[in-house]
């Protein structure tokens, strides 16, 4: 399961209950997508292996000009500046895995120019039967960097709506 439809879940359920997930619509409505031009500076210090928020090991990227791009603070814990992740690092127990940051480090020079796409969305839970609706603001941030796939994930509740009121703005 995708980590994005994961947290979808886990959301879901603890918003909605753990009825039968069959009666919940899920729509996404954007706010704001917009692509951004970044010269990451890829160092030692900015491209490695750390714990922060996922409970292991995962190869991340600094990436400082999402303070000024992003609504929500993509900076896990431990750290100072906002990342980006590519997924699970090489360890000592899965060394099977491909990911560490020579991939990035040794396979070209100092910065990188990378387009960064910043994704703000409010995702509508709707639940016709039990006449619920609930609304999550997510916001994505999507690149590839010297052919790793890099994305970080943010997301908090809103306000619940009345169900006719969210009857009426999601109305096509």
């Amino acid at each position: 399961m995708k980590k994005t439809k994961l947290v979808t879940t886990v959301l879901t359920t603890l918003l909605m209950g753990s009825s039968a997930f069959a009666d919940i619509t899920e729509i996404k409505l954007p706010v704001q997508d917009r692509t951004y031009n970044i010269e990451l500076n890829l160092n030692v210090n900015t491209v490695r292996c750390l714990v922060g928020d996922y409970g292991a090991s995962s190869l991340k990227i600094s990436v400082p000009e999402l303070n000024e791009y992003a609504v929500f603070s993509h900076t896990t814990r431990g750290e100072t500046l906002p990342c980006i992740n590519a997924g699970p690092c090489k360890t000592n127990f899965s060394p099977d895995r491909l990911l560490d940051p020579s991939m990035v480090l040794d396979k070209g020079g100092p910065t990188e120019n990378v387009p960064v796409r910043v994704l703000l969305e409010e995702v509508y839970y709707v639940d016709a039967k039990a006449k619920v609706c609930e609304r999550v603001l997510t916001e994505s941030v999507t690149t590839a960097v010297r052919g790793l796939d890099f994305h970080h994930y943010k997301s908090a509740p809103l306000v619940r709506l009345p169900y006719e009121k969210c009857e009426a703005i999601l109305k096509p």
